[in-house]
């Protein structure tokens, strides 16, 4: 057990980030400020909002290499939240087994407890109060068609690219199953057929979004631009005697703060932990899709 201990926080705070931020491939389409700040619960993080830009004509005469092209870059703050996954284990299992038992009997439901976690902070940010465009679908009737909709309305108010689609379980399948997506109008119709991947449909990003939350406002799906949505993380200040810490960096800044040491009880604590908070951007740059 003592040559498991010492590495076991780096190990698995290396495995759940990397879990973590594979399983989140949202954040890559989004504003964010991701990091290994330290922090605590309340903390107040500024995520920059990229603006859009159109390059203009140069002529010496009506204007100079120093006017701006690019739209005003402005910020808004987000509030940080403590998320933490605790569950403790048997010394002789850890024993017996090893790094790998670590890995899948707490590891695994780790990171899945964190991405849950990001996903309900980004679903709550979605209200009517927040955006106030939205289309009414049903989800027998959801298509392609919704799709180009939700792409036409957010052209028309000048959102930020890249798109994203964030739809629910029900919607997706639908989607699936709409000829214009897995029939002759698609290239990859094979790739929606075999694997169940609808990868980009007019433009944007799909993604099954599974944490719809029960808001009372029937949310069925977002189309949104990465100006529309701000997600920030750190990590909190995290230290406890007899424990060993580690905190482990994806290659886009999130980051996953893991302690492990033996617990009053006797067994041994694996402790997880991340901050996370999420806030609307532009208000014009998000379409919701709610059911009549």
């Amino acid at each position: 057990m003592a040559t498991v201990l010492p590495t076991a926080p780096a190990i698995l705070s290396d495995y759940i980030v990397q879990t973590v931020a594979g399983k989140l491939p949202i954040l890559n389409n989004v504003s964010v400020n991701l990091s290994a700040s330290v922090g605590r619960a309340g903390k107040t993080v500024f995520v920059p909002i990229m603006g859009a830009g159109t390059a203009s004509e140069f002529n010496k005469v009506s204007n100079t290499l120093a006017d701006v092209d690019g739209a005003t870059m402005t910020n808004s703050s987000v509030t940080l939240k403590h998320f933490k996954y605790v569950d403790e284990f048997s010394p002789l299992d850890i024993q017996e087994y090893g790094m790998q038992y670590l890995i899948n009997a707490y590891a695994k439901t780790a990171a899945q407890a964190i991405v849950d976690k990001t996903w309900a902070e980004i679903g709550s940010v979605f209200t009517a109060a927040n955006f106030a465009t939205s289309e009414t679908v049903t989800e027998a009737n959801f298509g392609y068609d919704d799709v180009v909709q939700g792409q036409y309305l957010l052209d028309a108010a000048k959102a930020g690219e890249p798109r994203s689609f964030l739809v629910g379980n029900g919607y997706l399948k639908s989607l699936r199953n709409d000829s214009k997506i897995y029939g002759s109008l698609n290239p990859a119709a094979n790739a929606v057929v075999t694997s169940g991947s609808v990868g980009q449909v007019a433009g944007m990003d799909i993604y099954q979004w599974n944490q719809i939350p029960a808001n009372g406002e029937n949310l069925a799906g977002v189309a949104l631009g990465p100006d529309a949505l701000l997600v920030a993380t750190g990590i909190p200040m995290a230290e406890i005697a007899g424990f060993n810490a580690s905190v482990s960096t994806a290659e886009s800044g999130l980051s996953v703060q893991v302690l492990v040491g033996q617990a009053e009880t006797g067994n041994i604590r694996c402790i997880s932990q991340i901050l996370i908070g999420a806030n609307k951007g532009r208000s014009t740059s998000a379409v919701r899709y709610v059911t009549a």
